[in-house]
């Protein structure tokens, strides 16, 4: 097999019988090399760090707000603080 071409096989083969069907796999991959992996210095090339951190929290399908690494949060009235509860 030439070289380098292994990676591609992997792609083709089976899944394990224990998987998930496909209709509930997420597949994820990235499109390009990333810049650098520090999401202080900009987010916009530092390799989809959503790969890497959770987020406190997310949007679902409808864009509300789901809980990700905070199990839950409260905002103040003025809306200038927003205090997060950790899962445990």
């Amino acid at each position: 097999m030439p070289a380098g071409m292994d990676q591609y096989v992997n792609i083709a083969r089976p899944l394990p019988e224990d998987a998930a069907p496909p209709e509930n796999q997420i597949f994820r991959y990235l499109a390009y090399e990333p810049a650098h992996m520090d999401v202080s210095i900009d987010i916009y090339h530092s390799g989809h760090s959503e790969y890497l951190y959770e987020r406190l929290c997310m949007l679902d399908y409808n864009n509300q707000l789901i809980p990700g690494a905070a199990e839950r949060w409260e905002v103040s009235e003025d809306g200038k603080t927003w205090t997060f509860y950790m899962w445990p």
